[in-house]
């Protein structure tokens, strides 16, 4: 897929141009020409649509984060290697922004909030642009008036405006393991892939090779991440021992074809992954010793109903004096200390299970707990990381001001515009909107809807007499398995429970002829609703994609979509067919 124009702008203006701060009392500043709340993809484009437009207007930003955002990552100063950070920028992105270094606030009133301001250090349209103000508040404090153009803060102030928007980045959905009982001491040998810093952090584990990493979950990202890690066991001596655990009878069958989940597993078994399919995880706790039975390789160790309290039981006061060893153990330099004089070679034994690290007591794995029907099985593991590929919106905003929010998609409902009231805007996975091309309200969790939309709701808040642009962008998203060879770009509606059909080059015989069979190396999956295309899969065919969006804004039926998207000839090509 050609590189999207608007990415490429939005990215040129942060390199180019860094944001200093100076500090400036803002007492009794209290109104506005633009508010915007939120501090991910969508807010920082619609906050350069503004500046680029309106140069010298009063811009307040309203988050969580304490700092300015900027570019995510500077590529020259990237400690992921790509196989992780392609993953990270496909589907974590858009919701945690990189902040910048520099901080300068000032502490007003009796609750400590924090205010600062940005100055741009350039211009926009060759105009010296003003300065950005910050203000340090959780969207959820926040109650906005669309009426009178207000806002009040948790403190009870209240600040207004001509135009506001809220794009308050999502938080990646929690899976069911984190809602189970984890001891806190667990938690750092869990990584939820939240930001920038967990996926530094998972690179800092595997890295140096021979660990047990459980990924749990089968969706987008968890596939990817699988992927990823199997790829950089390529350059370890030691490789890591990978296991991918989910609810489903394959990984991505919420998403793609059975044929086509049953190949991109088989392509990632041969590579080294290991598998557990329609399996719960239902707990993670510290490791027991090695000769105890959860230590033992997940295949062969079944737990009978009457053997699992017992083992709960045991597992309690285990649990306990562990806590007390944890709480009395000393200080990491005596720690350290002591480990200078021990000159037993227990510390450098990589093998076996229950370890411990010496220097804060901590279990070096932990044990992950799977149900399967009626069995318990076990796996020590030394990280667990939770791969959610979905986004949960952030629309505490919306409760706590009375706007509508749609009970299908949980985003706040907005107008063909972005408005959600005259004069205040939502953009990003915070927005539910009506798309024309598949004829009903959607909220959409991507990187291309947030830049897209934010830059579009930015546009239209600096627009002249009041004429607004439509939000029409049909968002799109890329998957890519590179150690397979395989590329998919998908649009619209893309869900395994609609009806399929898929067109794939065939293999060829010795002869050069076209086969019955295809080694899916290119294709394209059309998704249909009552025989209208809704949504357009495309497997190494990023060219295929603009015309995809040519046919769901048309509402094409399958049999005129299929004669606008070739890949060749009918007697090249086979095609595959799900209800």
């Amino acid at each position: 897929m050609d590189e999207d124009p608007l990415l490429t702008r939005t990215e040129s203006i942060f390199n180019r141009r860094r944001i200093n701060s100076r500090p400036k009392k803002l007492v009794g500043q209290v109104h506005y020409e633009y508010v915007i709340v939120g501090s991910g993809t969508a807010a920082y484009t619609a906050l350069e649509a503004i500046r680029q437009s309106r140069p010298k207007s009063s811009i307040l930003l309203i988050s969580e984060e304490q700092q300015m955002p900027r570019i995510d990552v500077d590529t020259f100063q990237d400690p992921l290697p790509d196989e992780l950070y392609d993953v990270y920028n496909d589907w974590r992105r858009h919701i945690a922004c990189k902040l910048d270094s520099s901080e300068s606030t000032e502490l007003i009133g009796q609750g400590m909030r924090k205010w600062s301001t940005r100055g741009s250090g350039g211009s926009a349209n060759g105009k010296k642009a003003q300065a950005v103000s910050l203000l340090v508040e959780a969207a959820g404090d926040l109650n906005v008036n669309p009426e009178d153009k207000t806002i009040q803060l948790s403190d009870g102030s209240v600040l207004s405006y001509d135009k506001c928007l809220l794009a308050p980045p999502g938080k990646p959905r929690e899976l069911y393991v984190l809602k189970s009982s984890i001891s806190f001491l667990l938690r750092d040998r869990i990584n939820a892939l939240r930001d920038f810093q967990d996926f530094d952090d998972l690179h800092n584990v595997v890295s140096k090779g021979g660990k047990t990493v459980l990924v749990v979950g089968g969706g987008f990202l968890g596939t990817s991440i699988s992927a990823a890690l199997l790829n950089l066991n390529k350059s370890l001596e030691q490789p890591n021992r990978i296991v991918q655990a989910f609810v489903e009878a394959t990984a991505l069958q919420q998403y793609f074809p059975d044929y086509l989940c049953s190949h991109i597993t088989a392509g990632l078994e041969k590579q080294g992954l290991e598998r557990k399919p329609d399996v719960l995880v239902t707990g993670v706790s510290r490791s027991e010793p090695s000769d105890s039975p959860a230590s033992q390789p997940v295949e062969q160790h079944h737990v009978s109903s009457s053997s699992q309290s017992a083992l709960a039981s045991a597992a309690a006061p285990a649990a306990a004096a562990a806590a007390a060893a944890a709480a009395a153990a000393p200080p990491p330099a005596a720690a350290a200390a002591a480990a200078d004089d021990d000159d037993d070679d227990d510390d450098d034994d990589d093998g076996g299970s229950g370890r411990f690290d010496r220097e804060t007591g901590l279990p070096e794995q932990v044990c992950v707990t799977f149900m399967q029907n009626t069995k318990k099985e076990f796996l020590d593991a030394d990280l667990v990381v939770l791969a959610s590929t979905n986004v949960d919106p952030n629309v505490e905003i919306a409760r706590t001001s009375d706007l509508e929010v749609d009970p299908r998609s949980g985003g706040i409902v907005v107008n063909p515009s972005l408005e959600a009231y005259d004069g205040l805007f939502v953009a990003g996975s915070a927005a539910s909107y009506y798309d024309a091309s598949l004829n009903r309200r959607r909220r959409n969790d991507f990187y291309d809807n947030a830049l897209n939309s934010g830059l579009l709701a930015g546009q239209n808040m600096v627009a002249e007499n009041g004429r607004l642009y439509r939000y029409m962008h049909q968002p799109t998203f890329r998957f890519s398995l590179p150690n397979l060879d395989l590329s998919f770009d998908a649009v619209g509606e893309i869900n395994s429970n609609l009806p399929t059909v898929g067109t794939w080059l065939a293999k060829r015989d010795d002869a050069g002829r076209p086969t019955q069979d295809t080694a899916f190396e290119r294709g394209i999956v059309f998704y249909l609703r009552n025989n209208v295309v809704v949504g357009v899969l495309c497997c190494n065919a990023p060219e295929c994609l603009d015309v995809a969006r040519d046919v769901l804004r048309a509402r094409m039926n399958f049999e005129d979509a299929s004669k606008l998207i070739l890949l060749a000839p009918t007697n090249w090509t086979k095609t595959l067919k799900t209800k």
